[in-house]
């Protein structure tokens, strides 16, 4: 069970770290360019089936994310308090294989705001901690 807890701790400190909230916010600029380019380029089929491997890629990655997250990040009361506050990155975690689920894709900068807003608040608070100090 210690083994648990130091990964759960472990798990905490990463996510709400500020790089690892900057990787996020680059995966999810990344994919809404990928998302940009596909709908407004001229692209060859090759150059399609690129675009949809990287943004399987980046899906998973956001899917592990939201997993590891659930079962190990402590910063949450429960589970449920979890899934309430991080709901939309799972969707934004799934995959584009349809015309139906690229209207999907666009959670994802939802998620892309909400953590450039969280990386906001995190610096005007540090800013304003080191004024009152």
């Amino acid at each position: 069970m210690d083994i648990l807890n130091g990964w759960s701790s472990l798990i905490t400190r990463v996510q709400n770290s500020a790089w690892y909230t900057s990787l996020i916010i680059v995966l999810a600029l990344f994919s809404l360019g990928v998302l940009l380019y596909e709908w407004l380029g001229e692209s060859t089929l090759v150059q399609l089936e690129t675009l949809l491997a990287i943004d399987l890629i980046i899906a998973y990655i956001f899917l592990a994310d939201f997993v590891v997250g659930l079962f190990l990040n402590r910063s949450y009361a429960s589970k449920s308090a979890y899934f309430k506050s991080n709901w939309l990155n799972l969707f934004s975690s799934i995959p584009v294989t349809t015309e139906v689920t690229q209207l999907l894709r666009i959670l994802r900068i939802w998620r892309a705001v909400r953590v450039l807003r969280a990386a906001g608040n995190l610096w005007f608070a540090r800013k304003n901690y080191t004024r009152l100090r």
